[in-house]
């Protein structure tokens, strides 16, 4: 039996990971709000850090919630709370039959118009923005996770504003990444080109560092390092011939026929032999996340036969 280390490390992480509570993350800068009157029910209950390493303090269950971060919106559904929440960002994928109003994370009037208890949001939310909502008497929580192991540590931090309990998901999917590890471990590794958006004439791929990156090892591919030190490098046509990867996968926004028939990759083996796979979804650094996990996994998997 071949035993992929580096599959076996990363879990190892993942579950350390899972046991550090948010406040873990070091502090960075904390927009300043004004003084404000505090209700009664919303007395000060616990001061928390979010994943950008801001102290938040939170007071009281949030019943009005804003989501402008879709992984905060899977999250808060996961956990049962997506009743308190009033609306989205046009991103957030929502359980069938849920009927929710969206905005534009840039929407400041709009989103205080929703008089949100809490508004979730994601690392490239503008600071200006942030204090601007503060300023509102809103509370602002940067959640987004920017690695797998912090998908954990972001659900714990939701699952503690929202007063719920987060042990049975995390459980969950902890259990079903170390069984897709174990059988991740017994494939041939195959260099692996994660293709993430048009870029111009090329495309941005999943680079080191990257959520897809570790998304590749852990289903046991070998991503392409053909430009290392790049989060999300960008590839010419040319550049991504020259790679000549045993597999190609593209994300769910990219369209399949497409990218096949380009002249400077219709040619290529990989293209040639069947050894293109399209994601079903997104890539959500959320619950969902172990969904996409299988999903590069069975590629890889087909990908052998083929």
């Amino acid at each position: 039996m071949k035993i992929n280390w580096l599959s076996i490390a990363i879990a190892g992480v993942m579950l350390l990971a899972a046991c550090s509570p948010p406040q873990a993350v070091q502090p960075q800068s904390t927009p300043q709000a004004p003084e404000k009157t505090v209700s009664p029910q919303l007395a000060p209950a616990a001061v928390l850090t979010d994943l950008a390493g801001r102290e938040i303090e939170v007071r009281g269950v949030p019943q009005r919630i804003v989501s402008l971060l879709p992984a905060a919106t899977e999250i808060l559904f996961a956990l049962s709370k997506g009743g308190a929440v009033l609306a989205v960002d046009p991103l957030s994928e929502l359980p069938e039959g849920s009927l929710l109003e969206r905005v534009e994370p840039f929407a400041i009037a709009s989103i205080s118009g929703f008089n949100p208890d809490i508004v979730f949001v994601g690392k490239n939310f503008s600071p200006s923005a942030c204090e601007e909502l503060i300023g509102d008497g809103i509370q602002v929580v940067y959640a987004e996770a920017s690695s797998f192991g912090e998908i954990y540590a972001a659900i714990a931090l939701l699952a503690q504003i929202t007063g719920t309990d987060a042990a049975e998901l995390i459980e969950g999917m902890q259990k079903e990444v170390m069984k897709l590890s174990a059988l991740a471990a017994e494939l041939e590794p195959l260099n692996v080109f994660f293709a993430l958006q048009k870029a111009g004439e090329g495309y941005a791929a999943a680079g080191s560092g990257s959520l897809e990156y570790e998304l590749l090892q852990l289903a046991g591919g070998q991503p392409v390092l053909a430009k290392p030190n790049e989060e999300y490098p960008v590839y010419s046509l040319e550049e991504l011939a020259a790679v000549e990867p045993d597999v190609m996968l593209l994300s769910a926004e990219l369209n399949y026929e497409a990218f096949v028939e380009q002249d400077e990759l219709a040619k290529l083996e990989c293209v040639e032999q069947g050894r293109v796979f399209k994601l079903e979804q997104a890539v959500v650094p959320g619950p969902s996340v172990i969904k996409a996990l299988r999903h590069i996994y069975e590629a890889l998997e087909m990908a052998l036969i083929s």
